[in-house]
């Protein structure tokens, strides 16, 4: 059973992953209308879509990998999220621009 739910969230956490390289590699250039087949392979009519809004944050706090591992856990299509560049220029998953 572990194997069949592991095979179930890898192609998420696939995708997942590869949002958040594009993300930090083309600085938030990226958005989820330059990403169509990510999106679409999730979208599906006869259902409403579940967007985790930083996460899982009633199990863990807002933008930290718990809450998104959380979030893949409990099957969220999408995983949203907040990113700035710190005063050193280093991305980060935060809410405010505050570093």
């Amino acid at each position: 059973m572990r194997n069949n739910r592991l095979n179930r969230i890898l192609p998420f956490g696939w995708r997942l992953g590869a949002v958040f390289f594009a993300t930090i590699v083309l600085g938030g250039a990226a958005r989820a209308a330059e990403l169509p087949e990510l999106a679409a392979a999730r979208v599906r009519a006869d259902r409403m879509l579940i967007i985790a809004h930083r996460g899982h944050s009633s199990v863990a706090p807002e933008n930290t990998l718990p809450a998104f591992e959380s979030a893949i856990a409990a099957r969220a299509d999408l995983i949203e999220l907040d990113y700035y560049h710190s005063a050193d220029g280093v991305p980060v998953v935060f809410h405010d621009k505050t570093l």
